[in-house]
């Protein structure tokens, strides 16, 4: 009886009773997240080019071409708090894109080994697959979903001011590389217009000693007073030509001098323009590679086209077309130069080519006109540059993305940096 009692009476524990959580067993959806992480999530994982397809899928338009990229950041953002088509599409797609990443992280069943993986996936630049695969493993936990969010929240600021430095270094490294073109092309032309000014004064200086001499030996063997007379002028006149003549010659050795100087600046100028060429190309490199990481092609709209570059300078255009080659695209060079000959090919070229570029500082009046003329004639897209360099021309391919796969016919657009 007294056991029984016991057993009745027995102080029960105070307190709530909490119930385990059950584990879930799916992967999470993107419409199941906060609308700050499906933000995130929307601008880490997708592709600037991968956006825009979705964009031209479901319709979206912007008044402004330089906010397209924004508009369709913002509608997907907003379709992403609802399942819907859209959001399915979205969630679809990540799945795909990192099915390895989340394939390699399923063996990660408990929190610590979700971030373990997440913390290997950064190490190695994947941060895009890593972010997807670990946010919606279905072992994560709301501390290790925040603890992802904050690391990518932080890499975003520290890669925005990266990439913004980047851009300041490489403009001022291309004014640099043109300054250096501009002053190593005026200083060959100054320094062959002095040393042809000087063989042409030596050779008229020649000449005129050579005609004295015949003249004095004309009259050297002539006994009369004024043949006397005439080669005392000769002879002094002749030596007055010789000194002239090694003033010059010693002229002459002095400006060769300086142009062997000259020459060596050009040297090191050109070696400083190769090395300047190289640092462009790495932080072009670099640019591509901090803003897409996972993007095989940044510009794949353009691939199978022909497009058409006038004017510009020969460098610059070896190096657009190598990037537009690895786009699967082909580019036809134009000089955009003022003769007949020049002007007249120009239609050709606009019939066969499916957009036409133009930077308006390297580029003779009457092509640009030319140009400008046919476009609209032939109904081709035609873009305008302030400029022929590399991130110039790289704005106005995004220019003539920005208008899908159908841009509008004779559309007239002008890209800046």
């Amino acid at each position: 009886m007294i056991l029984i009692l016991n057993l009745v009476f027995a102080p029960q524990p105070t307190g709530e009773i909490r119930m385990k959580k059950p584990e879930r067993k799916t992967r999470k959806k993107l419409w199941e997240f906060p609308h700050n992480f499906q933000c995130s999530i929307v601008g880490t994982c997708l592709t600037l080019a991968e956006a825009r397809k979705i964009g031209r899928k479901f319709g979206v338009i912007s008044d402004d071409p330089t906010q397209l990229d924004a508009a369709v950041h913002s509608f997907i953002v907003r379709e992403a708090s609802k399942q819907g088509i859209v959001s399915t599409h979205v969630c679809n797609l990540l799945n795909r894109k990192f099915e390895g990443m989340i394939r390699k992280m399923s063996g990660a069943n408990t929190p610590p080994k979700v971030l373990a993986f997440w913390r290997e996936a950064c190490h190695s630049g994947l941060v895009p697959a890593g972010y997807w695969a670990a946010l919606t493993s279905p072992a994560i936990d709301e501390d290790g979903t925040i603890r992802i969010f904050s690391d990518v929240h932080m890499l975003s600021h520290i890669n925005g001011s990266n990439n913004v430095a980047l851009m300041r270094r490489l403009a001022h490294t291309e004014r640099a590389l043109e300054e250096n073109l501009a002053k190593q092309s005026e200083l060959q032309k100054r320094s062959a217009e002095r040393e042809q000014d000087l063989r042409n004064k030596i050779n008229i200086e020649t000449t005129k000693t050579e005609v004295a001499r015949q003249q004095l030996e004309r009259y050297g063997d002539s006994k009369s007073p004024d043949s006397r007379e005439t080669t005392r002028s000769l002879e002094a006149k002749l030596q007055k030509l010789h000194l002239q003549n090694s003033t010059l010659s010693q002229a002459l050795c002095d400006k060769n001098r300086e142009l062997a100087a000259a020459r060596n600046i050009l040297k090191v100028r050109n070696e400083t323009i190769a090395d300047l060429q190289k640092l462009i190309d790495s932080y072009e490199r670099r640019f591509r590679t901090d803003l897409a990481p996972d993007e095989p092609a940044m510009h794949p709209a353009i691939h199978g086209m022909q497009l058409l570059y006038v004017g510009g300078r020969p460098q610059t255009k070896l190096r657009i077309q190598n990037l537009v080659q690895e786009q699967g695209a082909d580019l036809v060079c134009h000089d955009g130069g003022k003769t007949k000959t020049s002007i007249g090919s120009l239609k050709t070229l606009i019939e066969s080519s499916h957009a036409v570029f133009m930077p308006v500082d390297r580029v003779s009046h009457a092509s640009a006109l030319e140009t400008k003329r046919l476009c609209r004639q032939c109904k081709k897209p035609f873009i305008t540059m302030k400029s022929c360099s590399m991130s110039c021309f790289q704005q106005a391919l995004l220019q003539l993305e920005a208008y899908g796969d159908d841009p509008a016919e004779g559309a007239d657009f002008t890209a800046t940096e």
